[in-house]
């Protein structure tokens, strides 16, 4: 990879992005990070390694319990590529709900519901709704 300047000066930038690629295949997030700050991407190759390290980073934000952190790296993926797919949108509710957001997590359920009602989406705005009403 290293030595591939004289193929020209995609190759190698080529390379590292594959690498990158399957580090982000193989759940190895950090290691994909590291390597996509150091290699001088493509704005496509940028955005499709950034999306699925902070989608990774996300995901086990939340499994680790610390939902601030997971609705921040979520909120950046909507920030960086347009609206969160729809399992994110509803982790990041959850998020809400349990980081004390309650209003915020009320008004993603409500949204996701509106697109499409669910029995997932249906229970979790029962639930948002009792949260911040109380009962």
């Amino acid at each position: 990879m290293q030595s591939g300047g004289g193929l020209g000066g995609n190759v190698p930038r080529d390379a590292r992005f594959g690498m990158i690629l399957s580090y982000l295949a193989m759940n190895m997030t950090e290691e994909a990070a590291r390597l996509a700050a150091a290699t001088n991407l493509t704005q496509e190759q940028r955005i499709t390694a950034e999306s699925t390290i902070l989608d990774q980073r996300g995901v086990r934000s939340f499994h680790r319990r610390d939902y601030a952190q997971a609705i921040a790296y979520l909120t950046a993926l909507e920030q960086l590529t347009g609206p969160l797919r729809r399992d994110l949108a509803m982790l990041r509710a959850y998020a809400y709900q349990n980081n004390d957001q309650r209003r915020e997590a009320l008004a993603e359920f409500e949204r996701l519901n509106n697109e499409l009602s669910t029995d997932e989406t249906r229970a979790a705005l029962e639930n948002a709704r009792s949260a911040v009403t109380g009962g």
